[in-house]
């Protein structure tokens, strides 16, 4: 599943953006633009990398998944993958995300966990709800402090 939502400068909350035209989505001076998906597809992932104009490398690196914790830095963005981990009953679950961001947009790639008993990917109402929030009190809109929340 894919969803985009674009924050504008000045304004709480978000909008709706189309995910079949992403890169005219993208204007670093007036918004920021949002893209998720949870657990794509091949075709969803080619996509979305042939429309953010990623790097072949960070776009395979997010075709494979199980990607070590690491921030690489390509021409014009970056990719961090890392891992958010608990314990359920003395054994740690560990899910993958992948962030890959430039200038006004950032892509988030939740991957499902490898452990059977619990698969769901990271979820994002705490981050969304936090980022939201914080934009408005700090008056940031960029793609770092999205980082952050």
């Amino acid at each position: 599943m894919i969803r985009a939502w674009l924050y504008r400068d000045g304004v709480a909350g978000h909008e709706d953006a189309p995910t079949d035209s992403l890169a005219e989505a993208i204007d670093p001076k007036q918004a920021l633009l949002w893209v998720d998906c949870v657990d794509p597809t091949d075709a969803e992932l080619d996509s979305l990398t042939t429309q953010l104009q990623i790097s072949h490398i960070a776009a395979e690196d997010l075709h494979k998944g199980g990607q070590r914790t690491k921030l690489e830095h390509y021409r014009e963005h970056f990719h961090v993958a890392v891992h958010d981990c608990y314990l359920v009953d003395n054994r740690l679950v560990t899910r993958e995300i992948d962030i890959v961001f430039a200038d006004g947009w950032v892509l988030s790639v939740r991957q499902a966990s490898d452990d059977q008993d619990h698969p769901e990917p990271l979820e994002l109402d705490a981050v969304i709800r936090r980022f939201e929030v914080e934009r408005t009190n700090e008056a940031a809109n960029d793609e770092g402090f999205l980082i952050w929340a």
